[in-house]
C-alpha cells in the first residue's frame, strides 16, 4: 500500500502546482510525521493496522485512515516549517503546542485545497476522537495539572470534538475550568484562520504571551497518536541531489493566499423573478441537444423463408433523436455597489440577476447542474454549492471587487464552465493555469458615458468597448464587453458560452 499512498500524495500536491519530489515510508511510531520531504506512515495507528502483509488486501477503514493521514502530512509541506522550527529554537516554545497550531491551520487549508478528499481526513479525525476523548477529558478535569497540560488538553478537545471543524472554540468549557486570560487561551490562539506566511510571527506572539509554555522542565503528556517532541526539519532523510534550501519546507503555495475569499452559508432558495421565468422558457428550447439513436420495430413484413435460411432480418430500425447534455455551469454575479440597487428594475444588478436566473433555470430544466456565487470583495456560496445564491437578495455588501474567489472555484469545480458577470476591476488570483483560463469567461459590463462623469472607473481608457475590459479580467479568462444599456443581450451571450 505504500506505493499507492506515494502516488496519492503526489496527486494531492500536483493539484496545487507543487512538483518537488516526496517519499513515503512505513514507521514503527504510533503517529504519522513529515520533515517536508519524507512522509512517515505508522504501521499501526490507534489499534488499526495499516501495513498488511504482501498479497493481502487492506481493510477499507485502514485505507481511508491512511489517506487521511497523507492529506494531513502533505498539507504540512505547504507551511513554513523551517521558520516555525526556528521559533521553537529561539523561544523554547514547546513543540507539541506548535504542532497543534500548525495542525489546526493546515486542516482549514486542506478543506479548500482538496474538497473531494477531505472525507478521508474526517474519517481519521473520527478515529482519534473515538479513541482519545476519554483521556483528553480526564486530563482536563484533573486539578493537579498545571497550565501547560491544561492548554494542551483543552486545545485537543477543541480540535477533535467537531469532526468537520478544524477547531471548535470552547469558551464555555474554559469558563468552568479557570478564569482570567488563561481561560481564553484557545480563543486567542487557535480560532482565527490565517495565511501560512503569518504562522511564525503568530507562534512568537504565543511564546511572548504565555511564557509558561516555553522551556518547560516537565514535558507534556505523550498521547498515543499525537506527535510529541522532536523537530520539523530533520533533513537527514532528504535527497542527496537536492539542497535543503530547495526542498519546499519554506515554499508557500500562492493559491493558498486566495482561499479565505469564499464564504459558504446556509441559503434557502427563493422564488425566481417573473421575468426570469418567461425568459428561461425561451432559452430552454435553444439549448443544444446531443444526438442519439433509439430503436423501433422495422416497418416490414418478416419473410419466414429467408428467416429459415439464416438471412438477416430487419427486426429493428435505428431512429435518430436528441437527448439533453448534462451541463455543469458556475455563475458568478458581481453585486458590489457599482452594480446598483436590486430595488431599481432599470439597474444593471436587476437586469443581470434576471439573466443569470433564467440561465440557471434553463440549464437545470435540461438536466444540468448550476452553482451560483455572489461576490464583491469576497464571495458567498451556499453550503450545498448549488444555485441558491442567484435566487436570493444581495448577500454581499462591498464596494470593491476581487477575482481571487476563482482559485477556490477552479479546484472545487474542475469540470465546470465558469461565467463571471462584473463591472469592476478586481484583484486576480496568484496562480492562473491555462486549463482554468480556457474554461473561464468574463462578461465585462461598461458604460462609455461614465467617462464624462466625475469619478469615472479608471480602467475605461478608450472609446471602444474592447478598451473598457479591465486588464486584470484578461488575466483570468476570455473576456467579452457588454454595455449596461444593452443588458437584454446578456442571456444570449451566456447561452452561447454554455451551448
Amino acid at each position: 500500500m505504500i506505493g499507492y499512498l506515494h502516488n496519492y500524495g503526489k496527486g494531492l500536491l500536483k493539484r496545487v502546482g507543487y512538483n518537488l519530489p516526496i517519499a513515503v515510508k512505513w514507521t514503527d511510531d504510533d503517529t504519522a510525521s513529515t520533515n517536508g520531504f519524507v512522509v512517515s506512515i505508522p504501521r499501526e495507528h490507534l489499534g488499526l493496522v495499516l501495513d498488511v502483509k504482501p498479497g493481502k488486501r487492506p481493510k477499507r477503514a485502514a485505507v481511508e485512515v491512511a489517506k487521511g493521514l497523507m492529506i494531513h502530512e502533505i498539507a504540512h509541506h505547504l507551511q513554513p516549517l523551517r521558520k516555525c522550527q526556528q521559533v521553537c529554537n529561539d523561544t523554547g516554545l514547546d513543540f507539541s503546542i506548535v504542532n497543534l497550531h500548525l495542525d489546526v491551520q493546515l486542516e482549514r487549508v486542506a478543506q479548500k485545497l482538496w474538497p473531494q478528499e477531505v472525507k478521508y481526513l474526517y474519517r481519521w479525525r473520527r478515529l482519534v476522537w473515538r479513541k482519545m476523548q476519554a483521556q483528553y477529558k480526564k486530563d482536563w478535569l484533573d486539578d493537579s495539572h498545571d497550565f501547560p497540560i491544561y492548554a494542551q488538553t483543552i486545545n485537543l478537545i477543541g480540535r477533535f470534538r467537531k469532526n468537520q471543524l478544524p477547531y471548535m472554540a470552547t469558551r464555555s468549557i474554559c469558563r468552568k475550568r479557570v478564569s482570567g486570560d488563561l481561560g481564553y487561551y484557545d480563543l486567542d490562539t487557535m480560532r482565527t484562520p490565517m495565511n501560512p506566511t503569518d504562522l511564525p510571527d503568530h507562534l512568537r506572539m504565543i511564546a511572548d504571551k504565555y511564557p509558561e509554555l516555553c522551556n518547560m522542565s516537565n514535558p507534556l503528556p505523550n498521547y498515543p497518536g499525537m506527535q510529541q517532541g522532536g523537530t520539523f526539519c530533520d533533513m537527514s532523510q532528504g535527497p542527496d541531489d537536492i539542497a535543503p534550501e530547495e526542498i519546499a519546507l519554506t515554499e508557500i503555495s500562492l493559491r493558498m493566499i486566495d482561499f479565505l475569499e469564499t464564504l459558504t452559508v446556509n441559503i434557502r432558495r427563493q422564488a425566481p423573478l417573473k421575468e426570469a421565468l418567461s425568459l428561461a422558457h425561451k432559452l430552454r428550447i435553444k439549448l443544444r441537444v446531443a444526438p442519439s439513436f433509439g430503436k423501433i420495430i422495422a416497418p416490414v413484413t418478416i419473410d419466414r423463408r429467408k428467416n429459415a435460411l439464416s438471412d438477416a432480418q430487419p427486426y429493428h430500425q435505428a431512429v435518430p433523436r436528441g437527448k439533453n447534455i448534462r451541463r455543469k455551469v458556475t455563475v458568478l454575479l458581481d453585486v458590489s455597489v457599482s452594480m446598483g440597487e436590486l430595488s431599481d428594475t432599470t439597474s444593471p444588478l436587476y437586469k443581470a440577476l434576471v439573466a443569470v436566473q433564467a440561465i440557471a433555470l434553463s440549464v437545470e430544466q435540461t438536466g444540468g447542474d448550476v452553482t451560483g456565487v455572489q461576490f464583491g470583495s469576497y464571495g458567498v456560496a451556499s453550503t450545498n454549492w448549488d444555485a441558491a445564491p442567484l435566487f436570493n437578495p444581495v448577500l454581499v455588501k462591498a464596494r470593491a471587487t476581487s477575482y481571487r474567489i476563482l482559485s477556490d472555484l477552479w479546484i472545487r469545480k474542475p469540470s465546470d464552465t465558469i461565467i463571471m458577470v462584473t463591472d469592476g476591476q478586481g484583484h486576480p488570483p496568484q496562480v492562473v493555469e491555462q486549463k482554468d483560463y480556457n474554461r473561464t469567461f468574463v462578461i465585462s459590463l461598461y458604460d462609455l458615458d461614465a467617462k464624462k462623469q466625475s469619478g469615472a472607473p479608471v480602467w475605461i481608457s478608450g472609446t471602444t468597448p474592447e478598451d473598457t475590459i479591465p486588464d486584470t479580467a484578461r488575466l483570468v479568462g476570455k473576456c467579452a464587453p457588454l454595455s449596461i444599456h444593452e443588458l437584454d443581450k446578456l442571456p444570449a451571450m451566456m447561452l452561447e458560452l454554455i451551448n
